[in-house]
């Protein structure tokens, strides 16, 4: 039996279900069905448009930022932006961007937003990482409440109040996770809090960072740039402006966990001379591995 005349099986848009031949009364059933699917979903704000303008007002929501202290400095439990040093786009996430794969705890894109408004994706809390009490080389600081060069933290994504923390986190490279554009290591969002999620906060200056006694115990002020880098692979949070892609949000850069450092050997050889071990030298990073904690009182 033919259901369909010969113009509609050829994709012709000059018969439809006004005119009757072919399967002219299914036509007709099938446009009010659709009709009424379209009414009922506006209705309950489920079109896919509506959808979309929630997702938009959730992620862009304003976010009140910690106002900087009398000191200047920055403390555990501040509410900040992580901005970068010289492109100053603000590292940012996308809850609804997850990962693929079967795992439960799954991951949600994190990337750098030029938009500079503080809104729930780009605000994040200072979390103070709680050492194990079998790790005896962790220091301890008389002021509890300021972070200092060379403590451990946590980036924590601002938190709605009905929704699960979620935490700045890298994992080795390997078949399933690594950064889209770069292949390097890749930084998301998980909600597994644990050792993968650790960042230490080190002063951007490699020579004085080569002392430890300079920098190591020294107050980190707000607005000053930092180096983060992740505990477990010792890779430094960095931007890549060369991977700049569009979603939902507009054009963004990719962020990863990558050190990237300085070719020439001035300073290696400069420090040989005054008796330092090769080993034990660092290069400079380059200002892809620099960025900026942001209070509401920062321009």
């Amino acid at each position: 039996m033919q259901y369909y005349t010969k113009q509609q099986l050829q994709g012709s848009g000059k018969y439809n279900s006004k005119c009757r031949i072919g399967n002219w009364n299914e036509d007709l059933e099938m446009e009010e069905t659709v009709l009424k699917d379209y009414l009922a979903k506006r209705t309950n704000g489920t079109l896919k448009v509506d959808l979309f303008q929630k997702r938009m007002n959730k992620a862009l929501a304003p976010v009140e930022l910690t106002t900087v202290k009398a000191d200047g400095y920055v403390h555990f439990g501040d509410v900040v932006q992580v901005c970068h040093a010289t492109t100053g786009s603000t590292l940012a996430c996308d809850i609804d961007d997850k990962s693929s794969d079967s795992r439960e705890d799954k991951t949600h894109a994190v990337t750098a937003s030029t938009s500079t408004d503080p809104c729930v994706r780009n605000a994040f809390k200072i979390v103070k990482y709680e050492k194990a009490k079998s790790d005896i080389f962790e220091r301890e600081y008389d002021d509890k409440e300021t972070l200092h060069y060379g403590q451990k933290i946590k980036l924590m994504h601002f938190p709605e109040p009905d929704e699960k923390p979620l935490y700045l986190y890298s994992k080795p490279i390997s078949t399933t996770n690594f950064a889209k554009f770069s292949h390097f290591q890749e930084i998301a969002l998980t909600p597994s809090d644990s050792f993968d999620s650790v960042f230490v906060v080190l002063h951007p200056d490699v020579v004085e960072r080569s002392n430890m006694e300079n920098t190591e115990g020294e107050k980190v002020p707000v607005g000053k740039a930092v180096v983060l880098q992740h505990c477990a692979t010792r890779q430094n949070l960095c931007l890549m402006p060369q991977f700049k892609f569009q979603n939902d949000f507009g054009a963004e850069y990719e962020v990863c966990a990558k050190t990237l450092t300085v070719l020439g050997k001035n300073l290696t050889m400069e420090k040989i001379t005054q008796g330092m071990v090769r080993g034990d030298l660092e290069k400079p990073e380059l200002p892809n591995n620099f960025w900026v904690f942001i209070s509401s009182s920062i321009q």
